[in-house]
């Protein structure tokens, strides 16, 4: 994300924040810790001049085309009773 945030001049401060973060919290452990992409996205949306407020909502418009893509294939495939049988030991 964030190549793509460079590439089109959006990754500032914040991100460039977010990204030493990572650095910093792996330190007391030595373990590496990679930024989530709900972070690095937050990060961008900052720097894009975007509030925090538009970013949770276009962090919703990307959660709900998945949703509704899962909608679609149980219409289309339904496992759901299926699974809930199984894990009632009725199969």
């Amino acid at each position: 994300m964030f190549e793509i945030a460079r590439e089109y001049s959006y990754c500032g401060i914040y991100s460039r924040f977010a990204v030493d973060l990572t650095g910093v919290a792996a330190r007391p452990s030595g373990r590496k810790m990679p930024l989530n992409a709900t972070g690095a996205k937050g990060a961008i949306v900052l720097d894009m001049g975007l509030t925090p407020e538009l970013g949770k909502a276009l962090a919703m418009i990307g959660r709900l085309v998945g949703l509704m893509a899962h909608i679609i294939e149980e219409q289309q495939n339904p496992l759901a009773q299926e699974i809930c049988d199984m894990a009632a030991g009725k199969h």
